[in-house]
Order: structure tokens, then C-alpha cells, then sequence
């Protein structure tokens, strides 16, 4: 503005426009006239000045307002140039601009001070969409990675404690970019780089790409299972037993392992008339056939000597022997069958007839009577008045220091005599019957007819229990059955693959009022184990029953050598206890489906033609349902070829990791300015199902 104009302003400010010349009035003024005329002239001064002022200050006050409007449309227009550039640099908030090389450069700063006097702030916002794709209130539906809200704000002060600010609020949107697009995979592998828009160069062999639009976790057939196991006891070879006289496995129509009946027959009052197990470890010998026939102990007999079942009682001397007296027993004076049993040890022969039962003195006193010759021969004998039946085996029969079992019977008809259940002398004929004496009923007998040797099992019965050859009780009179816990035990342990743990343990069992009792193997019974707060090694009598090991069995370790099971079928001697099945159960954890729980894609080679800026990416996936399901993508790109397949993974936060945001990410700015690119898709499921890439987005710029 010039001066003449400047002088125009002022004037029309007055509203007396100034003439183009002065005027003058050559004819004098009076005093008063001079002195009116310079009031006026200091009063319109005064005016003049004020106005000036105030106009000044206004033009000063404008200019900082539109100077400050200018730094802030400045920034707009710097983020906007940045944007259009890279879009992926739009990673700070706050930030400042600044000019590097000729362009606008966007970094990190709280705010940026402009001429020492306005301050510049740069933030930018996220722009959220609605489920109908429109701008909505954060959160929302999803991010717009394509779009970003920008703000700038100007601060400055124009004095005296005053704060003015100017701002500005645009929205930038990435429209004027590329994609690169791949929605099909089903032409295959095997494609290095990029023409057909189907194919990818390779994966690992659990994906699926059969169906157009889906990268999908391969079906791998049924879901691996850890078959359950059972042992129904129907071959006989399969199984190991402890005792075969025992216990054994009955395959063929029963298919158990159960207690064998041992010819121990149950006791039954009316034809077992007396039985003495010897099992005391003083005292009288005590009856168990229910007669309470008991026998008064004389002499010194040795308690507690090894029997052949259990305990048994040793007669030493002359002296030794049990004795009741005939007006005491009850049903000892048997008449008519006769089966007297017994097992005996000799330890020495005497210069007599040893005894082992006698109910027999003199005359009318005599009934019947077992005993061992000097040589080595069984005799039995019975009589009724002068009638006398008497049957003798072969000398040496009964040896001495080993255990045998001897049975002399009488039907009424014949006399028969065995040892070891063979008949060891003809059957003799004799049908007068017995005496009903008055002798005392002894085991053993005194004097030179003392038995010397062990005892075991003495039975006398009014039935003749045995004609024929037979198989000697393995077991206690009145006890058929093991009452020891004998054991079996497959041959094989249970090895299943794959397995993860045990879950179950149970059995199918007939107990009687008996019970089964287990100890498991890890190493294929090399060693066994029980429960006790946890599994230890177990002693031969530390075991659990079905329940116990059901109950922890989870807890049991897995091995390579798998699981065996050492079964302790216990009774009484008089309850057979019967195991049909044992049935172990196991499982694989994460298993229960058909796809293969992970796998991976890599892309052909990408070329963008030139350098780009590689900014979004983005995809479309149909999620699994289930747990951990995931589609996890990573980018790398170089300015050559040859140098992509040695390239750094990149994903949203740098090399090495992923992007797990289906509706996009930036990219990080180092991928920027490269000419190649590739990416990879990793699947993650759980077995049960699959999460399926339909479509993948690379933007770029």
C-alpha cells in the first residue's frame, strides 16, 4: 500500500474525502476565529490517535490468527503429501512434520515449536466402522485401516496471560493405492513365481486347497484314539500263574481266571466226623468238622513245624501223641464206609507199628487203625468182634522226610489203601463191618507205637471218599480253595499307541464274599507297583483292590513298556473267587478330531514391476470353532529376486512375528521401497476343526 493510498484509508476514515488542491482564503482571521479554530484542530487529533492505536492492535491480533490458521492447514496438507506417499508411515501420535530432502517427513514429538512463538500438535485417530460400513463412534465394528482421522492444532499467546489456538480436522482415506489379491489356491503348488493366480509354491502337507476360495488344515481320517483294552481270559497260553495248583485260567466256554477247586472239600458234619488241621501253636488239637472233638494233647509234640499247608506237628517220641476218650467224641464210632486221611511226614521208623490213627486196644475194644510199618509199608485195619479186615501196601511206600498223602477206605464192601491218591495194594474184600469199641480215638499212640514224624490234615469221614484213583486235596480240609492269594498275570503288557494317560481301570468278577487285588508293571514286570499316596513299589502282599486303582490309575506313568497287571484273587478257602475281564482304559489329550492340527502356505514370488511401499494387510476367513483356532500371515519383500527366499518374516510389530487382524494391519516401514514380495499363511487348529483363508490382501502403493 503506497502512501497516497495509506492517506486515502486515513481520510475515508474521517468520511471528508479529501480535495486535489488546497485552497486558500487570502483575508485574515480575527483572534477568536485562531483560537476556535485550535480547539478544534486538537480535539480532532486526540480522536485520530485513539483510532489509530486500536486499529493497529486489531491488524496485529488478525495477522497471528491467520498465521496460526495456516500452520495448521500446513500440517494438514504434510500428513496428507506423507499419506500419499506411504500410507504405513502414519504410525505416530502425536507427531510433527518436518521437510527431509525435499519431502515431508513425519516423526515422534509431543508437539512441534514454530518461530519461538506458536506450538503445533499433530494427532491422529482410528476410524471405525459400523457393521453397515459406515463411520461410527469408537469401538464399532472394526478399525478402517484405510482410513485415519488427522487433527491440528496451533497454540500460541498473544500476551498477557491470553492463550489463543486454531484447528483443524480432516480425514485421510488410502484410495489411491494397489492390492495385491489372491481368493484361489486350488491349482496347487509348485508355481515359484507369480502368473497364475491359483497357485502358490509350496506348503508342508497339511493343507487342503482342493476347494476354490479356501486355504483350509488337511482331514487326516479318523481322530486318533487310544484303543481300549481288554483281558477276557480265553486263552490259557496268554496268562501266567503263580500256582497252577491254585488258581487257574478256564478258557473255552467260561473264559475266567478263577480259584481252583484244590479237592479240599467243604466241610459237611454228617460224614466228616472229626478234622484236625494242626495248626496250633500249643495246646489242645482242636476239631473243625463240628463234632468238638478235640484232643487232649500228652507228651512234648513240636508246634508249629512246617506243614504241608500251613503249620503242622511233629510227634518226637514215645510219649506224643492227642487222645479223646470214647465217652467223649461224637460220631468218631463210625460202624459202617470208613475214610480215614491224612498227610504224614515220617522222620523215623520205630520198632513197631506207627500210628497214625487208632481207635483200637483189646478184644471187644478194637475198631480201626492206620499206621506205617518198620519197612516203610501202610497197613489199615478194622474189626468187629472176630471178624478182622486188614489190607498192607509194599514195603518202602511211606519214605521218609517227604510229604505224602495217605487214604485208607472202607464201602462196606472192600477195603481199598492209597498213598498219593494210587492205590498202592489190591483191594481186599471185608463186609463185617466195625466194632463200636470203647477204645480212646488217638493220633499217634504211645510207647514204641508213636507215630514219629509230622502230621497235617487228619480226617476221619463215615463215607468212603475214594475207590478209585484220584488227585489229592491241594489245599486244607474244608478249605477247596487257595486262601493265600495266588496271582495271575498276562504275558504281554498293554502297549497302545499314542497315549497320553491312563483313565480307567476295571474288572468283571465273581468274588463269593472274596476279593481281587491288583499291582500294576511300567517296565513289563521287572518290577510292581501300588497305590499309596502315589505309586510305589509294592512288597508281595501290598496291593489294591479294582477300585483303589480305578480311582489313581490317571497317575500311573506312562512308558514305552505299557501296563501289566498282577491279579491277587483272595478268599477264604471256601469262597471260589472268579475274574472274568479286566478292562483298562486310556486317552490322547487334543485328539477328538480329523484335521491335522497345524500347517502352513507360502506364496509364489510377487513382482510389483518397480520399488514399492508395501502398507496393509488384510484377509477374509471363516473362523474355526475352536479353541486356539487362528489364520496367522507374515510378509517379507527385497529389491531383487534372488534375495526373497533368504528374507525376514515380517509381521505387524517387525521380523518374526505375525498378523493376527483379519480386517488389516500396517505393515511395517521396513518392507518399504522393495520391488518383490511373498507371504505365508499359517493355520492353527486343535484336531477337531479348521479355520479357512477365503482371501488375502496386500496393499500397496
Amino acid at each position: 500500500m503506497n502512501k497516497r493510498r495509506r492517506y486515502h484509508n486515513f481520510c475515508a476514515w474521517s468520511n471528508q474525502p479529501m480535495p486535489n488542491k488546497l485552497i486558500f482564503d487570502n483575508r485574515g482571521q480575527s483572534l477568536l476565529e485562531v483560537v476556535v479554530a485550535l480547539g478544534i484542530f486538537a480535539l480532532l487529533a486526540t480522536a485520530v490517535v485513539t483510532l489509530a492505536a486500536g486499529s493497529f492492535m486489531g491488524l496485529s491480533r488478525g495477522g497471528e490468527q491467520t498465521q496460526a490458521g495456516a500452520l495448521a492447514e500446513e500440517g494438514i496438507e504434510a500428513v496428507k503429501a506423507i499419506a500419499n506417499r506411504a500410507w504405513n508411515k502414519l504410525i505416530y501420535s502425536p507427531a510433527k512434520v518436518s521437510v527431509n530432502a525435499g519431502q515431508w517427513e513425519l516423526s515422534s514429538a509431543s508437539s512441534e515449536l514454530i518461530e519461538n512463538k506458536y506450538t503445533r500438535t499433530i494427532t491422529f485417530s482410528d476410524v471405525c466402522r459400523n457393521a453397515s460400513n459406515d463411520i461410527a463412534d469408537c469401538p464399532s465394528s472394526y478399525i478402517d485401516v484405510h482410513s485415519k482421522q488427522v487433527k491440528v492444532k496451533v497454540n500460541w499467546s498473544p500476551g498477557q496471560g491470553a492463550a489463543n489456538y486454531v484447528e483443524r480436522t480432516s480425514y485421510l482415506t488410502n484410495w489411491d493405492s494397489r492390492e495385491w489379491t489372491q481368493t484361489d489356491w486350488s491349482g496347487g503348488s509348485g508355481q515359484a513365481i507369480w502368473s497364475d493366480s491359483r497357485r502358490y509354491e509350496a506348503d508342508d502337507g497339511n493343507i487342503d486347497v482342493s476347494t476354490a476360495g479356501e486355504v483350509k488344515l488337511k482331514s487326516i481320517g479318523p481322530p486318533p484314539v487310544c484303543p481300549s483294552k481288554t483281558w477276557d481270559f480265553s486263552t490259557a497260553s496268554d496268562y501266567t500263574l503263580s500256582d497252577p495248583a491254585k488258581i487257574e485260567v478256564d478258557a473255552g466256554n467260561n473264559n475266567v481266571a478263577r480259584l481252583k477247586d484244590m479237592g479240599g472239600q467243604l466241610i459237611n458234619p454228617a460224614t466228616t466226623r472229626g478234622l484236625w488241621h494242626l495248626d496250633e501253636a500249643s495246646g489242645n488239637f482242636i476239631d473243625a468238622s463240628g463234632h468238638n472233638n478235640n484232643l487232649t494233647v500228652n507228651g512234648t509234640p513240636l508246634y508249629g513245624q512246617a506243614g504241608k499247608f500251613g503249620t503242622a506237628v511233629r510227634f518226637k517220641s514215645s510219649a506224643d501223641f492227642g487222645s479223646i476218650l470214647d465217652n467223649s467224641q461224637q460220631g468218631l464210632d463210625i460202624m459202617g464206609p470208613l475214610t480215614i486221611d491224612a498227610w504224614v511226614n515220617k522222620t523215623a521208623y520205630s520198632s513197631g507199628s506207627d500210628f497214625i490213627v487208632t481207635k483200637w486196644t483189646s478184644g471187644a475194644s478194637r475198631s480201626y487203625r492206620l499206621y506205617v510199618n518198620i519197612n516203610g509199608s501202610l497197613s489199615f485195619e478194622v474189626r468187629n468182634g472176630l471178624n478182622l479186615g486188614s489190607i498192607t501196601s509194599s514195603a518202602g511206600i511211606i519214605p521218609l522226610n517227604q510229604w505224602r498223602h495217605v487214604a485208607a477206605v472202607y464201602d462196606g464192601s472192600f477195603l481199598y489203601l492209597f498213598v498219593g491218591g494210587v492205590s498202592v495194594a489190591a483191594r481186599v474184600s471185608y463186609s463185617a463191618g466195625i466194632q463200636n469199641g470203647n477204645a480212646p480215638f488217638r493220633l499217634s499212640e504211645g510207647g514204641t507205637s508213636s507215630f514219629y514224624g509230622r502230621l497235617d490234615e487228619v480226617r476221619v469221614s463215615s463215607v468212603a471218599r475214594w475207590i478209585a484213583p484220584f488227585t489229592p486235596p491241594n489245599s486244607p480240609h474244608g478249605q477247596p480253595y487257595a486262601n493265600d492269594g495266588p496271582w495271575v498275570t498276562p504275558n504281554a503288557a498293554y502297549q497302545p499307541s499314542p497315549i497320553d494317560s491312563w483313565t480307567s481301570f476295571n474288572e468283571v468278577a465273581t468274588k463269593n464274599g472274596g476279593q481281587i487285588y491288583y499291582q500294576l508293571s511300567k517296565d513289563n514286570g521287572a518290577s510292581w507297583q501300588y497305590w499309596n499316596s502315589g505309586w510305589v513299589v509294592a512288597g508281595s502282599t501290598n496291593y489294591n483292590t479294582a477300585v483303589v486303582v480305578n480311582s489313581n490309575i490317571s497317575e500311573f506313568p506312562v512308558t514305552a513298556d505299557g501296563l501289566k497287571f498282577r491279579a491277587f484273587l483272595v478268599g477264604s478257602g471256601t469262597q471260589q473267587v472268579i475274574l472274568d475281564e479286566v478292562i483298562v482304559d486310556c486317552e490322547v489329550q487334543g485328539s477328538g478330531g480329523p484335521f491335522a492340527s497345524s500347517g502352513w502356505l507360502r506364496s509364489s514370488a510377487f513382482d510389483a514391476s518397480v520399488n514399492r511401499v508395501w502398507q496393509i494387510v488384510e484377509w477374509d476367513e471363516t473362523p474355526g470353532g475352536c479353541v486356539g483356532c487362528a489364520v496367522k500371515l507374515q510378509i517379507r519383500t527385497t529389491l531383487d529376486l534372488a534375495a526373497l527366499s533368504t528374507a525376514s518374516w515380517y509381521g505387524a510389530t517387525g521380523a518374526g512375528t505375525y498378523f493376527t487382524i483379519p480386517r488389516g494391519a500396517l505393515a511395517p516401514i521396513a518392507l518399504n521401497n522393495n520391488r518383490w514380495a511373498q507371504y505365508r499363511v499359517e493355520l492353527i487348529g486343535d484336531g477337531t476343526a479348521t479355520p479357512i483363508l477365503n482371501e488375502l490382501r496386500i496393499n500397496y502403493r
